[in-house]
């Protein structure tokens, strides 16, 4: 399931149907934001906090985003006849939209089924590693431009 806001309103889209240009700044520079969200048992779980969580990333990046009820209009779309049986991962996707053109952000939902891999580990359980982040604890807050606190697009240090 593929959804997007167009001037605040949700629309579900054919998932062969491509919603994001290649000069999307989401997609060439990684500028943008996202929240997961778990869909169980036909709802959309903890939609209040991840909708909060989303607006305060968009604040740090300085990103104007819509409101939280065409989110949760999108999110509910999205999830609307989503087999209850089935877990799933419900992202909300916002970018800062087109390279060099004005105009508004990119914003869009995915409802998948939730990875077997992440349903083997759920069973099995995950190692962990602590590493140090390479600065000081207090660093972020004296950065802005270390985004602390956005849940940004720009994962690749998370993920290594």
């Amino acid at each position: 399931m593929i959804g997007r806001l167009l001037d605040g309103i949700p629309e579900l889209v054919d998932p062969a149907r491509p919603i994001a240009s290649a000069f999307d700044l989401g997609l060439v520079r990684g500028d943008g934001i996202f929240e997961s969200l778990l869909v169980r048992h036909g709802g959309v779980r903890g939609l209040s906090a991840h909708l909060s969580r989303l607006a305060g990333s968009a604040e740090i990046l300085g990103m104007e985003a819509p409101h939280r009820s065409a989110w949760a209009s999108l999110a509910a779309a999205c999830a609307d006849g989503w087999p209850p049986e089935v877990e799933g991962v419900l992202k909300l996707v916002m970018t800062r939209g087109l390279e060099g053109l004005p105009g508004p952000p990119t914003c869009l939902a995915t409802l998948a089924p939730v990875a077997q891999e992440t349903l083997r580990q759920r069973r099995e359980g995950v190692g962990i590693r602590l590493l140090s982040l390479g600065i000081d604890s207090d660093e972020r807050a004296r950065s802005p431009w270390l985004l602390g606190g956005a849940k940004s697009l720009s994962y690749a240090v998370s993920m290594a």
